[in-house]
């Protein structure tokens, strides 16, 4: 009896023709696989290079206008477009103060550097108060010598620092020091509530 062998061989890679891989076709609906480092996108939103690069410069025109209006927003905050106001100081003496009590008080004033400065006599004070009293001649008692001197300054500012009257409060000859923001247009007028702080 005769046996017949057949020796068969691993078949090699190079006698093999290359076969492209099929590219698989997108089904809608179906997020496509991203490669490393690239984020997945949805069928149909894949953007073209020119409109990308569009995005990018309104993304860029966002950011800074977002960040004009946030600066802008803190000035008007701070008060630097606000309008600015007028303020009414008055610093009213010790009854009987000394020509130099009474001078110190208007030099402390003047350091405020107010549009408008002036000193009211007891007399002057009666004056005034009569003034306004015309009306109910019954209400009217005393003399100037009830009426205390003052002085009074209208001071121009945004708004009004209190700390700015701790030199005034200092002063020997000083009884009382009240702030009045005078109206404007629309705005009512309103006292500061300044305080002693002696």
């Amino acid at each position: 009896m005769m046996v017949e062998l057949f020796l068969v061989s691993e078949p090699s890679n190079e006698s093999l023709p290359d076969v492209p891989e099929p590219v698989p076709t997108p089904v809608p609906g179906e997020v496509t696989a991203a490669e490393p480092g690239e984020v997945a996108a949805a069928p149909g939103t894949e953007h073209p290079p020119a409109r990308r690069g569009r995005l990018v410069v309104f993304a860029a025109l966002a950011g800074v206008l977002a960040g004009a209006l946030v600066a802008t927003g803190a000035i008007v905050f701070t008060g630097r477009f606000a309008p600015a106001g007028r303020f009414d100081v008055a610093v009213y003496l010790k009854r009987d103060p000394s020509a130099e009590q009474r001078e110190a008080v208007g030099r402390a004033l003047a350091a405020l550097e107010p549009e408008e400065l002036g000193y009211e006599s007891r007399e002057q004070a009666w004056a005034k108060f009569k003034g306004m009293l015309k009306d109910r001649p019954d209400l009217l008692t005393g003399d100037a010598s009830n009426m205390p001197e003052s002085w009074r300054a209208v001071v121009t500012a945004v708004w009004f620092d209190c700390e700015q009257l701790a030199p005034l409060w200092k002063l020997p000859g000083v009884d009382q020091v009240t702030v009045l923001q005078l109206p404007e247009g629309d705005r009512p007028g309103a006292k500061i509530a300044c305080g002693d702080p002696r």
